[in-house]
């Protein structure tokens, strides 16, 4: 029989933690002297600590580790366990490769030369004599495979640049209501699209020059121009990629041109 001491030593764990142990209820001294409170320990209690730092060293917690114990009675019931943290780790290392992507891209955007804005906002009444559109409703992740839709279905009619129609004030992240836009020479009629045209619309705008998803600031910029002149945004909310992704090559995100503009209205109007 050892005692706390002797078994610290012994099975290479502190005394704090032996009695942590204990009142996590796996591993208990097998005789507490009443009159004293020493804990002792055996053999048992050895082979026992020596299973919780290997289940320890293959990423098991306490509470899974007390769930083995309390679940197994022979090595081979170790199999299920075993499986479970194995595809627990494989999704983490998956989370965590798209975590280095995400910080990697970062990381590029930050070492190259920042994204470019064009504060000349200019005021334009926008005309698209006839366009053909895709409406989609759900996450603006929908957007590239409609325009992937729109120009299988029209490219060959598409003339200019493709617009994108952001039917929302607000940001909604899992029903939006957006529409894909091409620009057409004249009135065609394609099934599973709409036909539209824009005469005149007032509204103003700015370039942004980077990666898709920095235009907040540009918006901020806008917005604030429109609310200095009196004047009342309006949907749809309309971008213009003059320069993007190929549908083949994506191109280099850096240079893409983005034309955003809000259409508007006066008090009066």
């Amino acid at each position: 029989m050892l005692t706390i001491g002797e078994f610290s030593r012994t099975v290479r764990l502190s005394v704090k933690t032996l009695r942590f142990y204990q009142e996590e209820g796996i591993l208990m001294p097998v005789r507490v002297d009443d009159a004293t409170g020493y804990r002792f320990y055996d053999e048992n209690s050895y082979e026992r600590a020596e299973a919780i730092l290997t289940l320890k060293e293959m990423g098991f917690s306490l509470k899974e580790i007390r769930t083995i114990f309390r679940d197994c009675a022979a090595e081979e019931d170790l199999r299920s366990f075993i499986d479970a943290k194995l595809r627990d780790i494989r999704a983490r290392k998956e989370e965590l490769a798209r975590l280095e992507r995400r910080l990697a891209s970062y990381e590029r955007l930050i070492d190259s030369e920042s994204p470019a804005y064009s504060w000349d906002i200019g005021e334009i009444e926008l005309t698209i004599p006839h366009f053909l559109s895709l409406p989609i409703r759900g996450s603006y992740d929908l957007i590239s495979d409609a325009f992937r839709k729109l120009y299988r279905k029209a490219g060959r009619y598409s003339q200019g640049k493709p617009f994108c129609f952001f039917h929302d004030r607000e940001y909604r992240e899992e029903d939006a209501s957006l529409e894909v836009v091409l620009e057409t020479e004249r009135e065609q009629t394609v099934p599973g699209l709409k036909t539209g045209k824009m005469e005149g619309l007032k509204a103003v705008k700015a370039v942004y020059t980077g990666p898709y998803g920095g235009q907040g600031s540009v918006y901020l910029k806008l917005f604030g121009y429109c609310s200095s002149r009196g004047y009342i945004p309006a949907e749809p909310i309309i971008e213009h990629y003059v320069k993007g992704p190929g549908l083949v090559f994506r191109g280099n995100p850096q240079n893409y041109l983005t034309e955003c503009i809000i259409p508007v209205r006066t008090g009066s109007t």
